[in-house]
């Protein structure tokens, strides 16, 4: 690993990030364009207040969509402790607010007493999210904001679109061919894994 670029700008705003592994090189130095497209949008168009905007970040690997969430406080979750403990430093280099939950997320979904009202649900937890849905929906019905990860060679992409239009979302993909964050298209074909965002 080059050390010398171990901390490197994250590509958003004045966000750091350090890469602890040569899989986080190749992953996010620099952000691929479409992942640059989805954080920007995020930041320009979902309100992050300090001290009172709450995130779910479930499968948050090693915290760089967390980092994307500052100033609101993160509750980081996944199955893997090194990639928790990786997040964790991401989170303090951007002096962020937050805590992590060692968990594995599926058919039992984030059973966690949660004192709080979550605002922003995002999921990506490789092709699990099947799984998670629509129990997850109903057992955080405070979230006005969900970011999926789909990953289709797991199951069909409507399913969970459907879940969301039940419960009256408005669905927008992030389409990584057009480059473009647009309003979902019922039944539409999808060529690979990509990020629906439902909001109210």
């Amino acid at each position: 690993m080059n050390t010398k670029l171990s901390v490197i700008n994250h590509g958003i705003d004045d966000l750091l990030f350090e890469c602890f592994t040569d899989e986080a090189f190749k992953w996010y130095y620099p952000l691929k364009p479409y992942t640059l497209l989805e954080y920007q949008w995020v930041r320009n168009n979902i309100p992050l207040v300090d001290n009172k905007t709450i995130v779910i970040d479930a499968g948050c690997h090693h915290g760089n969509y967390s980092v994307v969430f500052k100033p609101a406080f993160v509750i980081a979750v996944d199955c893997n402790r090194e990639f928790l403990k990786y997040a964790v430093q991401n989170m303090e280099l951007n002096d962020m607010k937050f805590v992590t939950i060692s968990k594995e997320l599926g058919n039992v979904g984030l059973i966690e007493d949660m004192p709080i009202n979550v605002d922003i649900y995002k999921v990506d937890i490789e092709g699990d999210e099947f799984k998670l849905f629509p129990h997850e929906l109903d057992n955080f019905p405070s979230v006005k904001t969900w970011i999926v990860e789909i990953h289709p060679k797991y199951g069909d992409p409507e399913t969970i679109a459907k879940y969301f239009w039940e419960r009256n979302f408005m669905i927008k993909k992030v389409d990584r061919d057009a480059m473009q964050v647009r309003d979902y298209i019922r039944e539409e074909k999808w060529n690979g894994h990509a990020t629906l965002i439902a909001r109210k």
